[in-house]
């Protein structure tokens, strides 16, 4: 398969699974390490101020809610 160019057909293969062929169809370049820091950063960064928002909108309703505990005394 890595010796295949794009748009080309392998001989048939045998595996436990039976016969393949493999098509080239594109190939993808791996990110690099900076790219991959810089996704997983950005996704950290998206993540905490979700939290941070949830947990605004979490206090925002608490401090709306009024509760009245009345206790039966028989």
């Amino acid at each position: 398969m890595n010796t295949l160019k794009n748009g080309d057909v392998s001989e048939p293969i045998q595996t436990p699974f039976g016969w393949h062929l493999i098509q080239v169809q594109d190939r993808r370049t791996e990110e690099s390490p900076m790219e991959r820091n810089r996704f997983a950063a950005r996704q950290a960064l998206r993540d905490r101020k979700g939290d941070e928002a949830y947990q605004e909108w979490l206090q925002q309703l608490r401090d709306r809610t009024y509760v009245e505990l009345k206790l039966d005394e028989t």
